[in-house]
């Protein structure tokens, strides 16, 4: 049997009735008999036409299986390669979610510390700022900011300034004038004028208001942290002069008025002290020159330990001197361990000891009678030219004591009446005129 290949057009579809159909058409071309396991048909690209090779089956079998198995050698290569292909997509995926994932929580992260900075910044600001409120403007400059606006010949009658509120009365000769120049201060709001009345052409007018002043404030091109750090060295700067101040005794700070006082020339008349143990105030009444007034509060407030915060200060300009009350805020207080360390040490003292306090000799009593007589006789020549209003009786600590009044110095009284005159102060009837007694001066009672 020769190898030979024929092309033939077969019309079966299946393998087995297209191996049998080729049988029978071989048998019209090809001389020899032919078995079914002697031929092997092969597909040719046109329909209906194949390759019939004749003693070549087991050679073309292994062709096609080498070609079928190159196939799939192929096909499972690229199945791989897909796999791989995708694995990696899937790979570089899951990496990019996973940064981008990173990134956003480094970006909630990063929210959240601002957030955190933010709301730290807002507790630090609020603390300051409860620090500034407790804290009084200091006095001298808001004098000198009423120096501007007190134009021309215009004179302070009476002032009186309460941290930040202002009154003040002035003699000048155009109001209108010196009004325009608080509204055009950056220092002064909510400015009020009241024309009293006209004195030898010129006009007494009162102006009041509040005093305002840029406070220390971080500038906004800082960091939130660096206006934190800010905050905390002022917060911890006012901690630490609250801290000291209150270790200084009352005796110390008034001391300390008492020099300042006495350096500039000022007359004390009375310096007391009022308030509770927690929140003790100092006040003080003298009389002092315009120049020597100033130079105290200039002084009393340049001072850093203690600082001398002035609560509230009222100024009478009278024609030979001017009159000032001042009422500081020491911020000092006594502490429940010091009391009781005060109560444990009292020491008894013997009726025979005490009873020395009182024991004069003949030549100071001699003279206290003498002194005492002619303040008798004399008192009527030294009674002050400011009268005092009376305001009526009330009961204090079971008690019953008049209440006069200062309209000047906007002052209260309460004195104990007594039928003859005593050292301390107090309240009597003398020569049908009614005398208040107060600091060793005396003044006549009107209804």
């Amino acid at each position: 049997m020769k190898n030979k290949t024929y092309s033939l057009k077969l019309k079966s579809h299946s393998n087995k009735k297209r191996l049998l159909e080729a049988l029978e058409e071989l048998k019209n071309i090809y001389p020899f008999k032919l078995k079914a396991e002697d031929i092997y048909i092969e597909k040719t690209k046109e329909k209906g036409s194949y390759l019939v090779y004749i003693g070549k089956v087991e050679k073309q079998k292994k062709r096609k299986l080498i070609k079928t198995l190159f196939i799939s050698l192929m096909l499972i290569f690229v199945i791989i390669l897909t796999l791989i292909i995708a694995n990696r997509i899937v790979e570089n995926q899951n990496k990019e979610k996973l940064a981008e994932q990173e990134i956003e929580n480094q970006n909630i992260k990063k929210i959240e510390a601002e957030r955190a900075l933010k709301e730290e910044l807002k507790i630090k600001k609020e603390q300051y700022e409860e620090i500034l409120n407790a804290e009084y403007y200091p006095v001298y400059p808001i004098l000198e900011e009423l120096y501007k606006c007190l134009i021309g010949k215009t004179t302070i009658e009476n002032i009186s300034i309460s941290n930040d509120t202002f009154f003040v009365e002035v003699r000048t000769e155009n109001c209108v004038k010196v009004l325009r120049k608080f509204e055009e201060s950056n220092n002064f709001t909510l400015v009020k004028m009241n024309k009293t009345t006209i004195v030898d052409n010129n006009e007494i007018v009162t102006f009041s208001g509040k005093y305002q002043n840029s406070k220390d404030y971080p500038i906004d091109t800082l960091s939130i942290e660096e206006k934190i750090r800010f905050y905390d060295e002022k917060i911890k700067e006012a901690k630490t002069n609250n801290e000291n101040e209150k270790d200084i005794s009352i005796s110390t700070y008034i001391e300390k008025i008492k020099y300042v006082l006495k350096t500039n020339l000022c007359k004390e008349e009375y310096i007391q002290t009022k308030g509770n143990l927690k929140d003790i105030e100092v006040e003080c009444f003298f009389t002092a020159s315009s120049t020597n007034l100033l130079n105290f509060i200039k002084q009393i407030q340049e001072i850093d330990n203690p600082r001398f915060w002035i609560k509230e200060i009222r100024i009478n300009n009278k024609a030979n001197s001017i009159q000032v009350i001042v009422s500081f805020a020491s911020g000092i207080e006594v502490k429940a361990d010091e009391l009781e360390l005060l109560e444990g040490s009292k020491i008894s003292i013997e009726p025979n000891d005490l009873s020395k306090l009182f024991n004069k000799s003949s030549a100071i009593a001699k003279t206290n009678t003498e002194i005492e007589k002619k303040q008798d006789l004399n008192i009527s020549k030294r009674i002050e030219q400011i009268k005092l209003l009376y305001v009526g009786k009330a009961t204090i600590n079971n008690e019953i004591k008049v209440v006069v009044k200062d309209e000047q110095m906007n002052s209260l009284y309460k004195l104990i009446q007594v039928t003859d005159e005593i050292e301390e102060n107090c309240f009597f009837i003398e020569n049908e005129k009614m005398i208040a007694k107060i600091n060793n001066k005396y003044y006549e009672v009107i209804k």
